[in-house]
């Protein structure tokens, strides 16, 4: 019988190759409507139904790419962060807020930004502003 011998060192290179197997933390804010709290709660785990993970699903798509500019596969770091579209909506939000701009290179800092934002009542307005971002899509 072989004697198997267990080594730590063995599990941390394992668990640094894999990951430690722990979701990202989320925290749920109580001011926001409970199906946004879900949809940034699987982007943080990477399970939204972008592009990406649809085709990886084996799911007939005639592109994986962003719908705005077809540069890029669709993926949640695109959707929020990356593309260009997206970084004009962060420039207006930033600005109907009267905050610095907001430049985000990843979904995980956008979720830590408001930490590191002074926010005054306008940004907590949410309805203000996506009405706002409907106008400026009708302006285009």
């Amino acid at each position: 019988m072989r004697r198997v011998v267990f080594r730590l060192n063995l599990l941390k290179i394992c668990r640094k190759r894999r990951g430690d197997g722990t979701a990202p933390t989320f925290k749920l804010c109580k001011w926001v409507p409970l199906k946004c709290n879900i949809m940034v709660w699987r982007a943080n785990l990477e399970k939204l139904a972008t592009r990406m993970n649809v085709g990886k699903r084996n799911v007939n798509i005639p592109s994986v790419s962003c719908p705005f500019y077809e540069e890029q596969e669709e993926s949640v770091e695109r959707l929020f962060t990356a593309c260009l579209f997206t970084n004009r909506v962060w420039m207006s939000f930033s600005e109907w807020c009267n905050i610095l701009p907001l430049y985000v290179s990843a979904f995980k800092d956008l979720m830590e930004a408001h930490k590191y934002l002074q926010m005054g009542e306008k940004a907590y307005s949410w309805p203000h502003f996506s009405q706002m971002l409907v106008h400026m899509e009708r302006e285009e």
